[in-house]
């Protein structure tokens, strides 16, 4: 018996950007720690929007009119040698 894919599911891509949401997620846990609960819920939603994007990130114009991802979340995305230095602020 052959079945047919469900058109009614959402695809969720792999996460192309996974250099980048991994060091968000090191990050949040770093502002709870903090007391910074407004920085890590920034942080917590930006994720979301970024690993679901059907394209890897190679600059931060590519992200500038997405939702959660604001002008400082924008200076925080350096692909080239992205690491949490380049975050930190």
């Amino acid at each position: 018996m052959v079945s047919t894919l469900n058109s009614s599911l959402p695809y969720f891509p792999h996460d192309l950007n996974k250099n980048i949401t991994d060091v968000f997620r090191k990050l949040i846990n770093i502002y709870r720690g903090l007391g910074d609960d407004r920085r890590s819920f920034s942080y917590y939603k930006a994720i979301g929007v970024i690993e679901k994007l059907p394209f890897k990130i190679e600059s931060a114009d590519q992200v500038k009119d997405l939702p959660t991802i604001g002008k400082s979340m924008q200076d925080h995305i350096s692909v080239h040698k992205f690491n949490i230095w380049h975050v930190l602020p």
